[in-house]
């Protein structure tokens, strides 16, 4: 995944900066998305990546298959950096709703491209943790 390979890059040009915040954010993006970016210690975007797989302690994995706290998962359908479908493949320990939603032609940041699409499910979710309608069950 071209997007990935920007993550672990400590340096980024401003062709990469562009390319960063449009396929995180789409079309959507504004300009002070790309400063943020930019002005990012690329030091630390380099040693957090780099550290990501060498976490001796347990996986998201391990945590969201055993945890009792209600977890929603809603991705874009266009994500660019993570694989959807093997998102889709845990087994949540408390999977809102028993199903993982995928928001059609949104990348990375489906909360920004299109809370219209992303604001309701929010909502949802929280009404039903609030409520004690998000119980345990498995997926």
């Amino acid at each position: 995944m071209p997007m990935l390979a920007l993550a672990f890059k400590e340096k980024l040009s401003p062709a990469e900066v562009d390319a960063w915040v449009q396929g995180t954010i789409g079309e959507s993006g504004e300009p002070f998305m790309g400063e943020a970016v930019a002005r990012a210690d690329g030091r630390f975007r380099k040693t957090l990546f780099a550290k990501l797989g060498a976490n001796p302690g347990p996986t998201q994995r391990q945590i969201v298959e055993s945890s009792p706290t209600p977890i929603a998962v809603v991705n874009g359908g266009a994500e660019p950096i993570l694989n959807v479908d093997y998102v889709e493949t845990v087994r949540y320990a408390n999977l809102w709703q028993k199903c993982c939603y995928r928001l059609a032609g949104l990348g990375h940041g489906p909360f920004w491209e299109s809370p219209r699409e992303f604001n309701p499910l929010l909502e949802r979710f929280l009404a039903d943790v609030e409520s004690g309608r998000a119980s345990a069950h498995r997926a």
